[in-house]
């Protein structure tokens, strides 16, 4: 007993300690491993890995603004107000979805920084017990939050010149499964341009596309999206076909489009 009892401890030594150049563990416990990825090369293997251990079936992401609008002109009382309503109406919509959601086995993916729509999502993601995965440049490490928040940090090196905002963006738009996209601005349309890129590719092959779920109620770019100049086909398989107003009709949406029923918990249980 004794001995098993060392070897027990041995082996959750050599988990915690465990690292790679390309992986490093920062804690390891049950079910949840805490990693960061570093380099490219060979990312898909990884995270590969990490869905595989976390038993993750699909990858979500919720994208949007990183900070209030200012609007410096307007009676700073009124701005306020308005921005607090907005913020509420953008954590309705987080909350409604991701509750629906909990029973399915399903990752979040924000950019990871310390910021509006990016952190309240992963911090509602926790909340309901979700694997988390947060995308950033190697500039915005400084911003990243927590490994208590996120599960599976990429930390995406600039591949010249100096590192900037919006090098995470093909990796962030090829992790996601589908992106719901609540406001934002031009990072936020960069990751849309890059998925609508991806899916002519995609659909031309008959393939699932990257589905993207604009609010329409929300100012910024999701109310912007449907007049991206993109084809009409992929245009026609990318969007919903109607307006998103309510987190229900997102998780309806992604349950019905990503047929998330096959990646029920239940499922698991029964096999």
């Amino acid at each position: 007993m004794q001995k098993m009892k060392r070897a027990q401890e041995k082996i959750n030594f050599l988990l915690t300690s465990f690292s790679l150049s390309l992986y490093k563990v920062h804690t390891f416990i049950p079910n949840i491993l805490h990693m960061k990825i570093t380099s490219l090369d060979e990312i898909d293997s990884w995270v590969q890995e990490w869905m595989q251990r976390e038993w993750v079936g699909k990858i979500i992401a919720i994208s949007g603004w990183s900070s209030a609008e200012k609007m410096e002109w307007a009676d700073p009382d009124i701005v306020k107000q308005y921005n607090d309503s907005i913020a509420a109406y953008v954590n309705a919509i987080i909350e409604g979805t991701l509750k629906r959601l909990q029973d399915y086995r399903v990752a979040i993916l924000t950019w990871g920084t310390e910021w509006w729509v990016p952190e309240d999502a992963i911090r509602i993601a926790k909340d309901y017990g979700f694997p988390t995965i947060g995308v950033y440049p190697a500039r915005g490490a400084k911003s990243a939050l927590s490994d208590a928040l996120i599960n599976c940090a990429i930390e995406v090196k600039s591949i010249f010149w100096e590192s900037r905002w919006g090098d995470e963006t093909p990796v962030f738009a090829k992790l996601a499964d589908a992106s719901v996209v609540l406001g934002g601005g031009a990072w936020t349309l960069i990751e849309v341009a890059h998925a609508l890129k991806i899916n002519e590719g995609l659909i031309s092959k008959w393939l699932r596309p990257k589905y993207i779920i604009p609010v329409t109620w929300l100012p910024g770019m999701s109310s912007l999206i449907q007049l991206l100049p993109a084809k009409k086909d992929v245009k026609k398989f990318t969007f919903p076909e109607h307006e998103i107003k309510t987190g229900q009709q997102v998780a309806d949406f992604l349950e019905r489009k990503l047929n998330l029923e096959d990646d029920h918990k239940e499922n698991d249980r029964r096999s």
